[in-house]
């Protein structure tokens, strides 16, 4: 009778980790991701402080305080010009008033800004909507209309927060 040798099972169970292996790879992955979540932080708290930085240095007027809340129009949907119904741009636009009582008359205008901003949206081809570089340009025209339904120097900056293009 052949007896074959049995393995050794005290030397491959203080080999083996608990798990089966598994959780180093785990630990690993974990340790990644905070790395690179606090690398990304770091970065981008960087490039916000190099933007207030440059921005005090270059003399350009002071915005709002970062307590006047914002004004949000949602959900406008337009057609694009030269698309024939068969493109659509649905965007929302944040108004940042100069001063928080202006909050009131952009309720009450509501229906006015839909309106003017659909009209200037609706004026734009894909290729202007589409293109990131005009992005300002567009943000400046609707600064200037606003300024013309509620009144000059009532808002201080214009946000894109929805821009879809479909």
């Amino acid at each position: 009778m052949d007896e074959q040798p049995q393995p050794d099972t005290e030397t491959q169970d203080a080999a083996t980790p608990a798990g089966g292996g598994r959780l180093l790879p785990v630990i690993g992955l974990v340790v990644a991701l905070a790395a690179g979540g606090g690398a990304g932080y770091v970065g981008v708290r960087r490039v916000v402080s190099a933007g207030r930085v440059a921005a005090a240095a270059s003399g350009e007027p002071k915005k709002a305080t970062e307590t006047t809340p914002l004004y949000q129009l949602e959900n406008l949907v337009v057609n694009p010009q030269g698309t024939k119904g068969a493109r659509f741009l649905i965007v929302s636009v944040a108004l940042q008033p100069e001063k928080p009582s202006v909050i009131e008359d952009l309720k009450r205008l509501d229906p006015e800004l839909r309106d003017a901003y659909g009209h200037v949206l609706a004026g734009k081809t894909v290729d202007e909507l589409s293109d990131i570089g005009r992005r300002d340009s567009l943000k400046a025209e609707l600064k200037r209309v606003t300024d013309v339904v509620v009144g000059p120097h009532a808002i201080a900056d214009v946000f894109l927060p929805q821009f879809v293009l479909q």
